[in-house]
Protein backbone atom coordinates (compact mmCIF):
# COMPACT_ATOMS: atom_id res chain seq x y z
CA UNK A 1 0.00 0.00 0.00
CA UNK A 2 2.90 2.29 0.73
CA UNK A 3 4.14 1.81 -3.03
CA UNK A 4 0.99 2.58 -4.30
CA UNK A 5 0.56 6.19 -2.24
CA UNK A 6 4.49 6.77 -3.51
CA UNK A 7 3.35 6.00 -6.87
CA UNK A 8 0.38 8.82 -6.48
CA UNK A 9 2.56 11.27 -5.12
CA UNK A 10 5.27 10.83 -8.14
CA UNK A 11 2.21 10.80 -10.80
CA UNK A 12 1.01 14.08 -8.77
CA UNK A 13 4.96 15.57 -8.71
CA UNK A 14 4.89 14.65 -12.67
CA UNK A 15 1.53 16.46 -13.23
CA UNK A 16 2.98 19.48 -11.65
CA UNK A 17 6.12 19.33 -13.24
CA UNK A 18 4.36 19.21 -16.84
CA UNK A 19 1.85 22.14 -15.34
CA UNK A 20 4.76 23.86 -14.84
CA UNK A 21 6.79 23.13 -18.34
CA UNK A 22 4.27 23.97 -20.22
CA UNK A 23 3.39 27.71 -19.43
CA UNK A 24 7.03 28.24 -19.25
CA UNK A 25 7.57 26.81 -23.09
CA UNK A 26 4.76 29.54 -23.98
CA UNK A 27 6.44 31.86 -22.34
CA UNK A 28 9.48 31.43 -23.70
CA UNK A 29 8.12 30.83 -27.70
CA UNK A 30 6.51 34.45 -27.24
CA UNK A 31 9.63 36.01 -25.97
CA UNK A 32 11.32 34.37 -28.81
CA UNK A 33 8.68 35.59 -31.43
CA UNK A 34 8.80 38.74 -29.55
CA UNK A 35 12.52 39.18 -29.66
CA UNK A 36 12.69 38.35 -33.60
CA UNK A 37 9.83 41.28 -33.87
CA UNK A 38 11.97 43.40 -31.68
CA UNK A 39 15.43 43.21 -33.76
CA UNK A 40 13.63 43.74 -37.09
CA UNK A 41 12.53 47.40 -37.72
CA UNK A 42 11.63 48.79 -41.27
CA UNK A 43 10.09 52.34 -41.48
CA UNK A 44 10.00 55.38 -44.85
CA UNK A 45 10.40 58.34 -44.02
CA UNK A 46 9.18 61.32 -46.40
CA UNK A 47 10.45 64.87 -45.66
CA UNK A 48 10.01 68.05 -47.89
CA UNK A 49 13.13 70.51 -47.31
CA UNK A 50 11.77 74.19 -47.76
CA UNK A 51 13.69 76.76 -49.85
CA UNK A 52 15.49 78.97 -47.62
CA UNK A 53 16.57 81.88 -49.44
CA UNK A 54 18.45 79.67 -52.01
CA UNK A 55 22.48 79.54 -52.35
CA UNK A 56 22.55 79.57 -56.15
CA UNK A 57 20.74 83.18 -57.01
CA UNK A 58 20.32 83.89 -61.13
CA UNK A 59 21.75 87.57 -61.37
CA UNK A 60 21.16 87.60 -65.54
CA UNK A 61 19.22 84.79 -66.87
CA UNK A 62 19.08 83.96 -71.04
CA UNK A 63 15.67 84.44 -72.66
CA UNK A 64 13.70 83.69 -76.06
CA UNK A 65 14.79 84.86 -78.38
CA UNK A 66 14.19 85.62 -82.45
CA UNK A 67 16.87 86.11 -85.44
CA UNK A 68 16.20 87.15 -88.73
CA UNK A 69 18.95 85.42 -91.07
CA UNK A 70 17.53 87.07 -94.62
CA UNK A 71 19.80 89.23 -95.15
CA UNK A 72 23.39 87.99 -93.30
CA UNK A 73 24.88 85.20 -90.69
CA UNK A 74 23.27 85.93 -87.47
CA UNK A 75 24.39 85.32 -83.85
CA UNK A 76 22.54 85.92 -80.89
CA UNK A 77 24.55 85.90 -78.03
CA UNK A 78 23.11 85.99 -74.31
CA UNK A 79 24.29 86.00 -71.13
CA UNK A 80 23.84 84.12 -67.72
CA UNK A 81 24.86 85.29 -64.65
CA UNK A 82 24.83 82.94 -61.41
CA UNK A 83 26.02 83.62 -57.70
CA UNK A 84 26.86 81.06 -55.63
CA UNK A 85 26.78 81.41 -51.85
CA UNK A 86 27.74 78.08 -51.12
CA UNK A 87 30.82 77.43 -51.77
CA UNK A 88 32.63 76.24 -54.37
CA UNK A 89 30.89 72.97 -56.20
CA UNK A 90 31.39 71.12 -58.84
CA UNK A 91 28.01 70.69 -60.99
CA UNK A 92 27.27 69.02 -64.69
CA UNK A 93 26.05 71.06 -67.75
CA UNK A 94 22.72 69.24 -69.06
CA UNK A 95 22.29 70.69 -72.85
CA UNK A 96 19.83 69.28 -74.64
CA UNK A 97 18.89 71.09 -78.20
CA UNK A 98 15.42 70.45 -80.03
CA UNK A 99 14.90 71.65 -83.49
CA UNK A 100 11.84 71.89 -85.50
CA UNK A 101 11.21 72.87 -89.00
CA UNK A 102 8.77 75.11 -89.56
CA UNK A 103 9.61 75.33 -93.60
CA UNK A 104 8.25 71.92 -95.16
CA UNK A 105 10.41 73.22 -98.45
CA UNK A 106 13.50 73.17 -96.16
CA UNK A 107 15.45 69.83 -96.67
CA UNK A 108 18.64 70.32 -94.37
CA UNK A 109 18.00 72.62 -91.29
CA UNK A 110 19.75 70.85 -88.72
CA UNK A 111 23.12 72.13 -89.32
CA UNK A 112 21.82 75.94 -90.39
CA UNK A 113 21.99 76.96 -86.39
CA UNK A 114 24.90 76.34 -83.75
CA UNK A 115 24.50 76.61 -80.36
CA UNK A 116 27.15 77.12 -78.02
CA UNK A 117 27.34 77.30 -74.04
CA UNK A 118 30.68 79.10 -72.97
CA UNK A 119 32.33 79.48 -69.68
CA UNK A 120 34.80 81.92 -69.10
CA UNK A 121 37.69 80.23 -71.15
CA UNK A 122 35.85 77.54 -73.15
CA UNK A 123 32.89 76.02 -74.90
CA UNK A 124 31.29 73.60 -72.62
CA UNK A 125 29.78 70.43 -73.70
CA UNK A 126 26.59 68.71 -72.24
CA UNK A 127 28.22 66.18 -69.90
CA UNK A 128 30.93 68.13 -68.67
CA UNK A 129 31.60 69.20 -65.34
CA UNK A 130 31.72 72.56 -64.62
CA UNK A 131 33.26 74.37 -61.29
CA UNK A 132 30.70 76.94 -59.73
CA UNK A 133 33.10 78.86 -57.28
CA UNK A 134 31.77 80.66 -54.65
CA UNK A 135 30.53 84.44 -55.82
CA UNK A 136 29.90 85.38 -59.53
CA UNK A 137 29.68 82.74 -62.53
CA UNK A 138 29.31 83.65 -66.23
CA UNK A 139 28.40 81.93 -69.11
CA UNK A 140 27.07 82.67 -72.28
CA UNK A 141 24.95 80.63 -74.64
CA UNK A 142 25.68 81.74 -78.05
CA UNK A 143 23.38 80.72 -81.11
CA UNK A 144 24.60 81.24 -84.70
CA UNK A 145 22.53 80.78 -87.70
CA UNK A 146 24.44 80.89 -91.72
CA UNK A 147 21.92 83.18 -93.97
CA UNK A 148 18.94 82.22 -95.31
CA UNK A 149 18.62 79.21 -92.84
CA UNK A 150 15.43 77.41 -92.88
CA UNK A 151 12.77 78.41 -90.55
CA UNK A 152 12.67 76.37 -87.44
CA UNK A 153 11.88 77.15 -83.91
CA UNK A 154 14.82 75.85 -81.72
CA UNK A 155 14.32 74.88 -77.77
CA UNK A 156 17.33 75.31 -75.81
CA UNK A 157 17.42 73.59 -72.15
CA UNK A 158 20.31 74.52 -69.59
CA UNK A 159 20.30 72.25 -66.66
CA UNK A 160 23.77 72.58 -63.90
CA UNK A 161 23.17 69.35 -62.00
Amino acid sequence: MQKSHEENHNKKDVKKKKLFLIPLLVFLGVGFILAAWAFSYNNLVQGTVLQGGGVLLVIEDIANFSVNAINESVNNTQNLSLYNKNGDKIVTLNLTINKTLTELSCTDYLNDCSIGFWNLTSEVNSGDPIELVSGFNNFTLETSCVQFSCGQNITIGVGLE
